[in-house]
């Protein structure tokens, strides 16, 4: 909902911070930072509405000079309530199904869409496709009261990666995390995103990063002109 992408990219921001920059910073630069945060949260969100009430400078400075404060106490009013939890899921699923399962996993080997309403199964099945649910939920929805033990997977293959990517940022190769940044979000974002997506995210993050790369290596063979 509304509160998952904002604190999506501040655990980001906060793992990145912590993982790939060795200064810290001071009250004062905390302030500073903070400042200018809501001043640019302020301006796009006038910049967003105002193209419904005509796009032009009066309208944005109105917008920000009027309604951005509003609009992030609204941001914040709505880490208030979680109106349908992953119980509240699992308690509406009665039937199981693991084959389900997977084909999905399957399809995530290759470029394969699944309809939308089908990216949220455990949410689909209680016949609420609004509700959400998370890897619990999903793996309720195909497993019954084994998903504790699918769960467990789960936990070590985001353990794994993660370690992997500490490794890597540890031997001084940030580009790395930087290549993982589309899995991490979908990690980070499990309320509404399923384990088909963690691993087709992985996988094209990985070929995505590796045929950028590829490009700029010949790049620089044919030119000479960079070290690498």
């Amino acid at each position: 909902g509304a509160r998952s992408e904002p604190m999506t990219i501040l655990f980001a921001f906060v793992i990145f911070y912590f993982t790939c920059i060795n200064s810290k910073f001071s009250k004062k630069n905390i302030l500073i930072i903070l400042i200018v945060v809501f001043l640019l949260a302020d301006l796009m969100y006038s910049i967003q509405i105002s193209r419904n009430s005509g796009f032009s400078i009066k309208n944005i400075l109105q917008h920000f000079f009027t309604n951005g404060f509003d609009a992030i106490l609204e941001e914040l009013m709505e880490f208030g309530v979680t109106g349908y939890s992953t119980s509240a899921v699992v308690d509406k699923i009665s039937t199981h199904n693991p084959s389900w399962f997977l084909l999905k996993e399957l399809s995530s080997l290759l470029p394969i869409p699944i309809e939308s309403k089908y990216t949220v199964v455990g949410s689909v099945a209680a016949g609420k496709p609004e509700l959400g649910t998370s890897f619990i939920g999903e793996m309720y929805y195909y497993f019954g009261n084994y998903c504790y033990l699918a769960c467990f997977f789960i936990a070590i293959y985001i353990t794994s990666i993660t370690k992997w990517i500490r490794r890597k940022i540890d031997e001084g190769e940030y580009y790395y995390f930087l290549m993982m940044l589309m899995w991490i979000w979908q990690q980070l974002n499990c309320i509404r995103a399923t384990f088909n997506l963690a691993i087709k995210t992985i996988i094209y993050s990985y070929v995505l990063f590796f045929v950028v790369k590829s490009i700029y290596i010949t790049i620089r063979n044919k030119s000479g002109a960079y070290t690498y």
